[in-house]
């Protein structure tokens, strides 16, 4: 059978990110994640998987008003926000192209 046309745009997508990761040069938004410590991305990869802070705050068995605080302070230094659309779609990027890279 034939692959669907769905699913060939993600396996160029996937592609172009094997690629890019393979070319040597780190991408700014992977290369703030490679700078984290492993319990913030840990914090992001919650609030981005659970889509709120106090599901990832469960999640992670922290208080949420500690999650809040530190992804307030995490939003800082990425310089955008993974709980909006476009953020959302720049970490999970990013965090492809930091894992592929090391």
């Amino acid at each position: 059978q034939g692959v669907s046309s769905a699913a060939s745009d993600v396996y160029k997508r996937q592609l172009l990110i094997a690629t890019a990761a393979e070319s040597g040069d780190v991408h700014p938004d992977a290369a703030a994640l490679a700078r984290l410590d492993s319990r913030s991305r840990e914090l992001l990869d919650a609030v981005v998987d659970e889509l709120s802070v106090r599901a990832a705050a469960v999640r992670l068995g922290r208080h949420h008003s500690s999650v809040q605080d530190r992804l307030t302070a995490l939003i800082g230094i990425l310089g955008y926000d993974p709980r909006s659309s476009r953020g959302h779609a720049r970490y999970v990027l990013a965090r492809m192209l930091f894992s592929l890279s090391g």
